[in-house]
């Protein structure tokens, strides 16, 4: 036996066919089914492709036809010649992207400008508004609206529907709502709604769209409703949803979503208002989820309950304003949660205690007043979590008792004004505490005893204990109320492992401080700024040598006006500047290295 595959393009099949098959075909054909093979490609050679296809169906010698979709033109297939018998052989094969035009022309019909003719002239009344719900119509050609005018309604649920053209709905520039769910939709042309400038909610529930392409919906700039559930999407990337600037409902429901790109939404323009419960059903290997941004005001228990595999949420500057018990249901494995810039005022008990492996928890800018004893149960692994700019003024005892792995803490800018000794009980692990802008007048001495960065500036300190502080690396006490330093005259601080003395360390601008020695604290270029030396008008003598920094902004020294002795080193590069600038003042120079200070084992 041989096999031969060819192909016949409709408009030229008698001049492709080759003499020695075209005659044996011809006896065949002719003796079975009548006309022969070319007369009967001649005779539909000026139809347009649906035509012919239609026609095609009914004939016996089109039974193996397929669609060429990028040209399209239409194949013939002969599949096998038994030059034995010589009889011919037909297989039945049909494109799967034209699958859906073969089931048309068997159980439906075309709505073109006829139909939608004789439709218009059966309303007598409801003109702006069409019904064809349920009428096996399985294509809506090209240009079938442009005598239509005053639709804003149309209703194309429950056909066979498997393709949407770019013309499709040209001249439906008032169309305010359409409905295409429950059809066999699989493609959309770009553009096919570039002539529905004013649809506000679009339906595409129940098809089977598995991929939304770049600026699909970029003409669609009023629309507010998107219903895109029980599809069979699998990503969406950045760029699927630029133009929708007036979206505020976008349902995804029961596809097969695996990835979503990281601002993806963000082209959304902040409309976003509303998530609800099995948004993201099935998206089990998603691992990042990214909200941020937009005008999201409720989300219901349970939304992310399907999202087994997350480990990254972001719904940052949104307007949520209460985190419910059961919202986070389901986020096992979640490792970070960003929910800063919303309007956050409570957080329900238990409100993370779904969440057993979150390391890191952001609630920045929100409106919080206070923390309870239950606030944070649940969270066993948390290492991170900020509360700066919230208005917090009270953490109840024993809030962190279960956060032994909490290493940083932030809690600045709120309305805290004491910290007693059972507040932050729990934080074994703790290093970093930043409670700067707060209203704190008292800290008790046992409050931070594994602290090894403490920021407490801007507040109203008048005293304060350290000394059970002994791993304490960074303190800034900037701005605050220590009167009892104001007739301090020597400050020595030599052989202290300081870093980033960027800040005042006197604030009472009326102090007598006339010595310093900051000698021996492994301080490099990096650590000192002029803020340093603020408020030290009467210092007399300053001691800077055995440090890392070989340069030191020669204005910084300027400022002291009754600065007259410092001893640095040798190897500081701009000695002469700093003379030169200086004018009266001696300066000792050590040309030896800097002595790191010794750690406590």
């Amino acid at each position: 036996m041989i096999i031969a595959t060819l192909f016949f393009y409709i408009v030229e099949f008698s001049e492709q066919i080759p003499d020695s098959m075209d005659s044996t075909f011809r006896k065949n054909s002719q003796a079975s089914v009548g006309p022969s093979f070319t007369q009967f490609s001649q005779s539909f050679a000026s139809r347009s492709r649906l035509e012919c296809f239609k026609a095609c169906n009914q004939n016996v010698l089109c039974r193996n036809i397929k669609f060429d979709n990028k040209t399209c033109q239409m194949d013939f297939k002969i599949y096998s010649i038994n030059q034995n018998s010589g009889s011919v052989f037909w297989q039945k094969r049909v494109d799967p992207d034209e699958k859906c035009l073969v089931e048309c022309y068997e159980s439906g019909y075309r709505f073109n400008e006829t139909q939608a003719e004789i439709f218009k002239n059966e309303l007598t009344n409801h003109q702006n508004s069409w019904n064809l719900i349920n009428r096996a119509i399985c294509f809506v050609e090209s240009f079938t609206f442009k005598n239509v005018t005053g639709l804003y309604y149309l209703y194309l649920r429950s056909n066979h529907i498997c393709e949407i053209k770019r013309y499709s709905f040209y001249n439906l520039d008032n169309l305010s709502e359409l409905n295409l769910e429950n059809n066999k939709i699989d493609k959309i042309q770009f553009g096919s709604f570039k002539f529905s400038g004013n649809l506000e909610t679009l339906s595409l529930v129940n098809n089977k769209i598995a991929n939304i392409e770049n600026g699909k919906f970029l003409f669609s700039a009023r629309l507010i409703n998107l219903h895109f559930q029980n599809n069979q999407l699998t990503n969406l990337y950045r760029g699927i949803f630029r133009g929708l600037t007036n979206l505020k409902l976008l349902n995804l429901e029961y596809n097969l979503i695996s990835f979503i790109e990281n601002n993806t939404f963000e082209d959304l323009s902040n409309n976003l208002t509303f998530l609800h419960k099995e948004l993201f059903y099935g998206l089990v290997s998603l691992d990042g989820l990214y909200l941020n941004q937009n005008k999201i005001t409720k989300i219901e228990n349970d939304t992310f309950v399907f999202l087994d595999s997350l480990k990254v949420l972001d719904i940052r500057s949104n307007h949520l304003e209460i985190i419910h018990k059961d919202l986070f249901t389901g986020l096992s494995k979640l490792e970070r949660l960003h929910l800063a810039g919303n309007k956050i005022s409570s957080l329900d008990n238990g409100a993370f205690s779904y969440l057993n492996s979150t390391v890191c928890l952001d609630l920045d800018s929100n409106s919080i007043s206070f923390l309870s004893e239950n606030s944070f149960t649940g969270l066993l692994k948390l290492k991170e979590v900020n509360l700066c700019k919230n208005k917090i003024s009270k953490i109840y005892n024993y809030t962190f008792i279960n956060s032994s792995k909490l290493t940083n803490l932030y809690l600045c800018y709120n309305k805290l004004e004491e910290i007693d000794d059972h507040m932050f009980n729990g934080l074994i692990s703790l290093e970093d505490l930043t409670l700067n802008d707060n209203l704190l007048t008292s800290i008790d001495r046992n409050a931070f005893r594994n602290l090894s960065r403490l920021d407490i500036s801007y507040n109203q300190l008048n005293t304060i204990d350290l000394s059970e502080n002994k791993n304490l690396t960074y303190l800034n006490l900037a701005n605050n109320k220590f009167v009892n330093l104001s007739k301090l005259e020597e400050l020595i601080l030599r052989e202290n492992p300081l870093k980033e003395l960027k800040y005042p360390l006197i604030s009472c601008a009326s102090n007598n401080l006339k010595k310093l020695d900051l000698s021996s604290c492994t301080l490099d270029n990096n650590d000192i700024d002029e803020m340093l030396f603020t408020n030290l008008d009467k210092l007399e003598r300053l001691y800077i040598q055995s440090n890392l920094f070989d340069n030191i902004n020669a204005s910084y020294l300027a400022s002291l006006k009754n600065l007259n002795y410092v001893i640095m080193d040798q190897k500081v590069t701009n000695i002469e500047e700093i003379k030169q600038n200086i004018g009266n003042i001696y300066c000792n120079y050590i040309p030896t290295q800097p002595k790191r200070p010794k750690m406590a084992n």
